[in-house]
C-alpha cells in the first residue's frame, strides 16, 4: 500500500494543533497509511510546548515538527514542508 505524508501548517493555534494530532493518532491502522506527518510551525508567537511534548511521548505517530525560520505564509509554507516530505 502506498503511504502518504500529511502536511500541517500551524500559526498560533497550539490547542487545535494538539487536538488534530491526537485525532491522527487514533486512525485505524496508521502504519499502513502514513509515511509521516509533517507539522510546520509557521513562526508562531504562541507556546507549542504541549504539542512538542505530545510528539515526544508518541514517537510511533511519525510526526516531524519543524519550526519555520520566518512566517512563510500559506503557499510558501506548504512548499517548504512538501520539500521535506518523503511520502
Amino acid at each position: 500500500m502506498l503511504q502518504i505524508s500529511i502536511i500541517i501548517i500551524t500559526y498560533n493555534r497550539p490547542g487545535d494543533t494538539l487536538e488534530l494530532l491526537q485525532s491522527i493518532g487514533q486512525l485505524e491502522d496508521p502504519d499502513n497509511l502514513l509515511k509521516e506527518v509533517i507539522l510546520l510551525n509557521n513562526a508562531s508567537a504562541s507556546n507549542y510546548t504541549a504539542v512538542k511534548e505530545f510528539i515526544r511521548l508518541h514517537p510511533g505517530n511519525k510526526i516531524r515538527f519543524i519550526d519555520a525560520p520566518v512566517n512563510l505564509g500559506v503557499s510558501a509554507g506548504r512548499n517548504f514542508a512538501a520539500a521535506k516530505a518523503t511520502g
